[in-house]
């Protein structure tokens, strides 16, 4: 056998192991969601989709699990939906990862009717076979419902995942899609746009002086604290990811502020679902509403100037360093 073709052979069975991991599980639950009926709920439907992608914060269905159930209140038909959405398999990439993400956030989901399901793990992973007997358990028998979905899967000895938190929101939102409003930030910052609008006044959200975006700290405009305080939306000192909300990072403003619309209201839903608040989770979707339509209008969606600022501070160090060179 010629050194070409062992070479060949080689590769071949080195690719047909690596890509043993399954895609597509993203559809899962879509038409499970979809048969609960009505445009919110096909909405949802769609989310679940880029929820179980490979490139989702692996709390993002979690959260998109609580809208699903507070869609029929205690009706069965959407809160089985969103058990599915729960457990459902995510998906991972193969060839860049050999194990799955899951989510360590302990207050997700919210909703204690969705709480201590075992997330199902692609079957290619070792130690799938025993996590997914445990999975089919847990939809009628939740465990552990004190502990994150993470939790649940140390609990019966399995760790090959990557743990992850901070995730919130569904949909994830648009994060690398190059979404119409990421287009409209990045225009933004091209024309050097100084952001001197006139404050947007409407009943969700109060008014917010015009700000320059030189040195400003927090570009959140929404004020709504029901249930919990809106967070943040920071510079996060990436220029390739400049927003940061909880932790987390977004290539655009619409991203990030439709996460922390998202985070609000997982934190709203928390409190209402926990009992002796004077809101339901009805109300907490209100706020949502509120705060992403008050996100559409902000007065400052970039960080413009303080990008520029870096990027010149970068190439001034590039500089130094070519002429110590």
């Amino acid at each position: 056998m010629s050194r070409g073709l062992q070479l060949f052979l080689y590769g071949s069975i080195a690719l047909s192991g690596a890509v043993e991991a399954r895609f597509n599980q993203e559809n899962a639950v879509q038409g499970v969601i979809s048969s609960i009926g009505g445009g919110e709920a096909a909405t949802l439907a769609g989310a679940s989709i880029r929820a179980l992608l490979a490139g989702a914060n692996a709390c993002d269905k979690l959260t998109l699990a609580d809208q699903v159930a507070a869609l029929g209140g205690d009706a069965d038909g959407a809160l089985d939906a969103a058990k599915q959405l729960v457990q459902a398999e995510k998906n991972f990439n193969p060839f860049a990862v050999d194990r799955p993400s899951v989510c360590d956030d302990p207050s997700l989901p919210a909703n204690e009717g969705l709480r201590g399901i075992v997330p199902l793990i692609d079957p290619a992973v070792d130690g799938a076979a025993a996590v997914n007997d445990a999975s089919a358990a847990s939809l009628t028998t939740p465990v552990n419902q004190a502990g994150s979905q993470a939790d649940l899967l140390r609990d019966i000895g399995f760790e090959t995942f990557t743990a992850q938190s901070g995730g919130s929101a569904a949909p994830p939102a648009d994060e690398e899609a190059g979404s119409e409003a990421g287009n409209k930030d990045n225009a933004e910052e091209d024309a050097g746009n100084e952001v001197n609008q006139p404050p947007i006044v409407n009943a969700s959200c109060p008014a917010v002086p015009p700000a320059n975006n030189d040195n400003i700290q927090d570009i959140q405009s929404f004020t709504g604290s029901l249930g919990k305080a809106i967070e943040p939306i920071e510079f996060s000192g990436d220029d390739a990811r400049p927003f940061l909300v909880g932790g987390s990072t977004f290539g655009n403003f619409a991203a990030a502020a439709a996460r922390s619309c998202d985070r609000q209201f997982n934190g709203c839903a928390n409190v209402a679902n926990a009992g002796g608040a004077d809101f339901t989770v009805a109300d907490c979707s209100a706020q949502k509403d509120q705060c992403t339509a008050a996100q559409s209008t902000a007065p400052v969606q970039s960080f413009a100037r303080r990008r520029r600022r870096s990027q010149h501070k970068h190439k001034r160090s590039q500089n130094k360093h070519h002429v110590k060179l």
